[in-house]
């Protein structure tokens, strides 16, 4: 089945963040965020513009006995002012399937429009993202899944240099000299708040500390970032790794919100960095203008 956007939209540099920033419907923000988070987990890939309002992770090349081919995204979804479209390529009977219980929907060619997130059962939209991305792959196979950020750039990759005030925890456990970049930041986190947090972590308690710590010592300015690198399943640099599909559950984030638990903290990204540690990002969602506090720099 044709994705309804394969012929006319490309990744675009724009940031998904400041797009779902400017959709004017507070709920229909609400669920945008939510599904950043969602299609963040179940894919494991970087969240991308494709034209001016598809959010598409991770890629693939399609060919058709036409001649024509392009790129589109593995799985998409795009906040509508009218609706929630999602993006499918599912086999027939399948799709028919999921649909049947997926909950309150329409559908149209190669997408299903639904009015809220609450009107659907999440567990079968996670579902229907991972039937999606298997068909697809299998059709035309994927090529996002597996590319990593270059280890020598990564702090240029992830807009590191923007942030004023940075930490860097756990430096020795990085495989490569990542943050060259960089002219300066902390290797601790005791002087006050900051833009940006990044560590390295092995274990999945380790990780949650680190959630944790941030969240209840108000360690992030608002709109700063946490960045948490952790070893992924069957690297080659650590005994110890972390099963993506444990991190939200173990942190209480909320499916509705994205938020870990009741905190401000919310999900961003999740993204390879290279062949030892896949990154996890979260931002604080407290926005610089309603902050009361005076800023520690």
């Amino acid at each position: 089945m044709k994705r309804a956007d394969e012929p006319k939209t490309t990744p675009t540099e724009v940031s998904v963040e400041k797009f779902i920033e400017e959709i004017q419907q507070p709920k229909k923000k609400e669920d945008a965020y939510a599904l950043l988070a969602l299609f963040g987990e179940v894919t494991g890939e970087e969240a991308k513009m494709w034209g001016p309002s598809i959010i598409g992770f991770g890629k693939y090349h399609y060919r058709y006995a036409s001649g024509h081919e392009g790129d589109a995204p593995l799985a998409a979804f795009s906040p509508r002012k009218t609706s929630l479209t999602f993006y499918f390529m599912l086999p027939d009977g399948k799709r028919e399937e999921l649909l049947a219980k997926l909950g309150k929907h329409k559908t149209g060619k190669g997408c299903v429009y639904v009015n809220k997130l609450s009107d659907i059962d999440t567990a079968v939209l996670k579902e229907m993202i991972r039937e999606d991305i298997a068909h697809a792959t299998q059709l035309y196979g994927g090529e996002a899944a597996d590319k990593a950020l270059p280890a020598a750039s990564i702090a240029k990759r992830l807009g590191f240099e923007k942030f004023q005030k940075r930490a860097v925890l756990g430096r020795e456990r990085a495989v490569a000299d990542d943050f060259a970049e960089l002219d300066s930041y902390d290797t601790d986190v005791d002087a006050g708040k900051y833009d940006l947090i990044f560590s390295y972590v092995l274990t999945l308690e380790e990780l949650k500390a680190r959630v944790w710590d941030t969240i209840n010592h108000d360690r992030l300015n608002p709109e700063g970032y946490l960045y948490i690198a952790y070893p992924k399943i069957g690297n080659k640099s650590y005994d110890t790794s972390v099963h993506r599909d444990a991190i939200f559950p173990s942190l209480g984030v909320d499916d509705g919100k994205g938020t870990v638990g009741d905190s401000t903290l919310k999900f961003a990204r999740l993204v390879k960095l290279d062949d030892t540690f896949t990154l996890v990002g979260m931002k604080n969602a407290v926005k610089s203008k309603d902050h009361k506090t005076k800023n520690l720099y």
